[in-house]
Parts: C-alpha cells; structure tokens; sequence
C-alpha cells in the first residue's frame, strides 16, 4: 500500500492507532491494520490519505465495492491524491469498467508520467475502448527504458494486444537477457512473427520456448509455426505429440486445428474444432473458426450456424457478423449481407475487411459512390490490401479503362503473384490500346494460373488472348460486379458482354446524360463487336471527333452500303461527318 502520513499534529491518539496500522500492514495483518485505520477515524483522524489505506486493506479482503467506495470519497477529499486515483483506476480494471480506468489513470499519468504501472493499465484500457494507437504510445518507453521484468512484459503484451507485431519485432534486439530468456518474452514474441509471416524467426522463438518449457502448449505453438511454414511434417508430428500429452487443452486444440486449416486439411480440422468447441463451447473464436472451415469448404449454410453461434457467445464480436454477410455474399444475396457488414464496422470502425466487404456488396447492388466511400476507408486503413485495389480496378475497367489501368498496376505492385490483378492489368492495357503489353501481361497471367492449378482462370485468359477483352464471354463472371452506376444502365447489368446491342444502349444512355466521351466508347466496343451495325456506325460518324478515326468511318460507310447495310439514318451521318472532317482538317 502506498499512502502518505497524515501531517496533522493536534491528534496524538489519532496518530497514534493511524503508525500502527501501517506497521500492521507492513506486516501482512491487513484486518489488524483496518481496524486501527478505523480507530484512527474515530478519533478524528480522517483525511483523504486514510480513506485511500482503508478502501486498500478492504480491496485486499475481497470487499472491492466497499474498497471503491473510500477510494472515492479519498479522490472527493482531495481530487490530486495520486494513489487514491490509481488505486481506483486498478480494481475498477479488474471489472472491465475501461471508461472509469481511463478517466482515473489520466488523471495519475498527470500527476506522475513515470508510473510504468499506471502506464501499462491504461493502455490495456484503451485497447478495450478501441484506442490502440495511444495505447501503443503509453507503453513503448516501458518496454525500452524499464528495468523491471514484470513490466517488461507487461509492456510487450500490450503491444501485441494492440497489434504491435513490427514494434516487438523491432524491439527484441534491444530488450536485456533476462527478458529473452524468460517464457513469456519467448511466447509474446514467437506470435508476433508468426503474425507478422515471419515463419522462421517465430520458429526460432518457439523452439527456445520449448527448450525452457517443454508443455504441450508450446509444443502446439511450435508445431503450428512449423506448419505454417512449410515444414508439415514435423509440424503435425509436434501437433499430435501435443495433442497427446495435452489433448483435453482447448487451447492445444486450437492451436491444431488453426494448423490443419492454414494447410486445407480443412476435413481434418473440423473434427477438432468440434472436440474444442465441446471443451470449450463459450469460446466464441473456436465457433467462429469452425465456421470459417466450413465457409472454406463450400457448404455456405451450414457455415451459418456456427457464426450465429459466435454471436450468441459474444454479441459485440465483429468478425462473426462480417463473416455472416461473407457468406450470403457467396450465395448470391447481396443486399441481405450489407447489415452484417455494417454491424461488423459499427462495432469497430478500423476493420479493414469489413470495409471493403462492405464495398464489394454495395458494387454488386450498382451503388458505386458508396462502395467507393468504403474502398477508400479500407485504403486509408490497409493500403497494401491488394483485394481493394483489383475492386476498384473492376468497376473502372469498361468505362474508365486508363482509371482501371492505374488500379490494377498498382495491385500487381502490392501483389505480383495474383491471377487477378495481372489479369486486370492485361484486359486494361489492351482497352487503352497498348495491345503488345497487353499479351505478355496475360501470358504471364497464363504462367502464375497454370502453376497455382487455376483451370477457371486458364480458361479465361485463353480467351482473353483469343478474342480480346470486350468478346470474351467469361469476362462477365470475373468481373461479377455491376460494371457501371445502375441509373446509366438501360437494363439488367448482367447482360451478355459481348452483345454489340448492350454496348449500343448502354452509349444511347450515356449520351442522355451528357456522357459523351464515355458514350463513344461503348459505341466503339459495339461496333468492334458488331461492324455491321449501320445504327452503332452512324452513331460513331456523329460523335467521333478524331479525324483519322472518322475518316476510317466514313470507309466503314461505303463498304455497308456496297453490301446493302446502309440506311438512310447512316447516309445522314456520312454527310454531316464529311462536314466536320472538313472542319477538323482546316482547324475551324
């Protein structure tokens, strides 16, 4: 207990039974000690500091409620008693009451910055209060500067719980031999790499934790790290070897079947969530997982159940309502995934995937100005998030295809391995013209698919070198987005692609909105699909107005009127055509 005498010198017999009781507690006789705290009130001995020393020797038998209430009436007596404030801040900790912590231990960092334990326990506040970057802040000069163990450590785990995992990783070079040698550091630091993709230095890491402490806890930590790693063999040896000595160990168990489904043994693994969840049924990321095992698998219901099971364990859990509306978004129902969607970002606003979860629905259903609001939310939070790129990239890539071009490079720079995002850079160059690019872009697309074993994307990009972009029927199902606003489409957004009459309403469209550069190229595509269509070239004659590319027209004109195509719409626009060519080679 850490209080301050009483400076009052009228009280002798107050002051008396007030040096006792600290003797006493000194002592470890803690009911000893309330009860001459107490005399010491009865003699007129009462000040904030007593208050504060009783309202600790009943938090130290248990009576916490009593004990808050003299820590409050200590903080009324006088607002800047440092221990009264930090003593309070600490047992309301213990309920979860984060808000409170933080307004207490504000208030004792004021009073003295240099209390690592007060720093440590407001951070954890403010990560319960979704606040991870002060609590990041908070703790950084304990785990660098202190020279306590304990408060190393403390300082590490904080900075893991607020997904400081670069911070740790930059941290282990300088943390003493004691704190590298202990099995907390050992464990702290082997998670934060494996969360980092860092396989073997968290190899490196749980090995010595497995030399220091040779439990099936960190023998499963070691074999998921091994797994994950490539090295499946010993990793699922030191699994089983761990699931032996510790089977009926939920969190071996996790540990396990985390292990089995990283590697798609996904069968395998949802065996043992099962057996886990039955240890373990109010642990609400074990049902999750289960449910994501299952979501992996295809069977999208009766992933459902699992998720909802999350919930009702913890309502507030954003990831279970995200994967929720993953999951109607696989089946095709769009519109029903958004409030799981918006749940998971209500609940926590700086998860990324629920952004961009969100984005994906809103671009299916055609809503792009909301979709874009939550592409660029996941950005600001994620920006090496390739997924977000390729997103943006499909929406652009038939209306602003040199915006699609951006997008899509910028993916392949974030991610030069996915099929995707070089099949988006191949089909943007080609609609921008730059068709030899284009080819080797796609061919390389072809190389990174066959070695995945992805027949579907062969499939597509065979196609795509085949017959070009704007007449590859699968494009529309890589795509699987409404391709622009849904107030600019004439009708149903999933109309074949290559259907020259699509591409002609939808310029018919654009045109009624004064969309004439966009227009003319839906024109363009129609008419690359269909060059006979007199309607699509009469249409490209009257807005053209680039000279060669109008001059090429008028030749398409005489070649549909020698083969009886012509009509008198398009005779029409023949002869206004030569007129503004006459115009543009003049420069009026």
């Amino acid at each position: 207990m850490k209080s301050r005498k009483t400076r009052s010198k009228d009280n002798p017999e107050g002051q008396k039974h007030f040096q006792k009781a600290l003797s006493l507690w000194d002592e470890g006789k803690i009911e000893e000690a309330l009860a001459e705290f107490k005399r010491a009130v009865e003699h007129g001995l009462r000040n904030d500091s007593i208050e504060n020393d009783i309202g600790a020797c009943l938090e130290r038998l248990g009576l916490v409620e009593e004990a808050r209430k003299h820590y409050s009436e200590a903080i009324r007596l006088n607002p800047y008693n440092f221990y009264a404030l930090k003593n309070l801040g600490l047992s309301l900790l213990i309920d979860d009451q984060f808000q409170q912590v933080e307004d207490c231990l504000e208030k004792c960092l004021a009073l003295d910055p240099s209390d690592n334990e007060v720093r440590i326990a407001l951070a954890r506040a403010e990560i319960a209060l979704g606040k991870p970057e002060k609590a990041i802040k908070l703790v950084k000069p304990v785990a660098s500067r202190s020279e306590s163990l304990d408060e190393i450590i403390g300082a590490m785990q904080v900075l893991f719980d607020a997904g400081a995992y670069v911070d740790l990783f930059n941290l282990r070079e300088k943390l003493p031999e004691e704190v590298l040698s202990s099995s907390e550091a050992l464990q702290i630091l082997g998670e934060a790499c494996f969360e980092l993709g860092f396989g073997e230095e968290s190899i490196g890491y749980f090995r010595k934790l497995v030399e220091r402490n040779p439990d099936p806890i960190s023998k499963s930590w070691l074999g998921l790290a091994l797994m994950s790693s490539g090295y499946e063999e010993e990793g699922l040896r030191i699994l089983k070897e761990a699931e032996a000595e510790g089977g009926n160990d939920v969190r071996v168990l996790q540990n396990l079947a985390f292990a089995l489904h990283r590697s798609e043994r996904l069968e395998e693994a949802l065996e043992v969530y099962r057996r886990a969840t039955e240890i373990a049924p109010d642990d609400w990321v074990l049902w999750n997982n289960w449910g994501n095992a299952l979501y992996n698998l295809g069977r999208l219901r009766e992933s459902l159940p699992k998720f909802v099971m999350a919930l009702e364990k913890n309502p507030d859990y954003q990831i279970a309502w995200n994967n929720i509306g993953n999951a109607l978004e696989k089946m095709g129902l769009h519109e029903e995934s958004l409030p799981f969607h918006l749940r998971a970002i209500e609940i926590d606003d700086t998860f990324a995937y629920a952004h961009y979860a969100a984005g994906i629905a809103y671009q299916a259903l055609g809503k792009f100005e909301l979709a874009e609001a939550e592409f660029k939310r996941t950005i600001e939070l994620r920006p090496t998030f390739s997924e977000i790129w390729i997103a943006r990239a499909k929406t652009k890539l038939l209306t602003a295809p040199e915006e699609a071009l951006a997008l899509s490079e910028k993916a392949v720079e974030i991610d030069p391995t996915s099929i995707e995002a070089n099949i988006l850079l191949g089909i943007s160059k080609s609609l921008v013209g730059m068709n030899e690019e284009s080819e080797i872009i796609l061919r390389r697309a072809r190389a990174l698919a066959a070695d995945q074993k992805d027949e579907r994307a062969m499939g597509l990009i065979d196609e795509l070198l085949e017959k070009g972009p704007t007449r590859a029927s699968r494009l529309k199902e890589m795509l699987d987005v409404k391709l622009v606003d849904e107030k600019e489409m004439p009708e149903s957004p999933f109309e074949d692609l290559g259907d020259s009459a699509y591409w002609y309403r939808l310029g018919s469209t654009l045109l009624s909105r004064n969309k004439r550069a966009r227009a003319l190229d839906a024109f363009r595509i129609s008419w690359e699909i269909d060059p006979h269509s007199s309607a699509t070239l009469a249409m490209l004659l009257r807005y053209e107005t680039n000279a060669v590319r109008l001059r090429e027209y008028i030749g398409e004109s005489e070649r549909l009127r020698k083969i009886g195509l012509s009509t008198p719409e398009l005779e029409r626009a023949v002869e206004l055509a030569g007129k503004r060519l006459g115009k543009l080679a003049t420069g009026r």
